[in-house]
């Protein structure tokens, strides 16, 4: 609840536009965003997953072709959660997410300013997908 709270707040305060709303996230931080992003389809329009895969307790989520969600997730191939993420990417793609990966190199590192440009070229395309 707090996190869509200050998600409307700053959508209040700030000039988003609607469809390009992501929220992001770092290992635990991404699993959070899965989960808001996925229970607030009606307002997140992305979600940025760094080094951290689909929390189980999820379950499978379903595709809403009206509140569209598109998703990218960068790993590193040393992560620990590497196998799993993959795992994550194939099901949601099966499933008819729009799914794009940002390979982060062998070894796990914070992402740098190539990587951040490369996202948000991701999120200024949001509203064509």
């Amino acid at each position: 609840a707090f996190i869509r709270k200050t998600i409307d707040e700053s959508i209040k305060r700030f000039s988003i536009g609607e469809n390009r709303v992501v929220i992001h996230g770092y290992q635990g931080g991404g699993a959070m965003a899965y989960l808001t992003g996925f229970k607030h389809r009606d307002l997140v329009r992305g979600i940025v997953a760094v080094d951290a895969g689909v929390p189980l307790r999820i379950g499978t989520p379903e595709i809403d072709p009206i509140n569209r969600l598109a998703i990218l997730t960068a790993a590193s191939e040393g992560s620990k959660l590497y196998s799993r993420i993959n795992g994550n990417v194939e099901q949601l793609r099966e499933i008819g997410f729009p799914v794009t990966v940002l390979e982060l190199g062998s070894e796990p590192r914070p992402l740098a300013d190539a990587d951040r440009i490369e996202i948000a070229r991701w999120i200024d395309a949001l509203d064509r997908i």
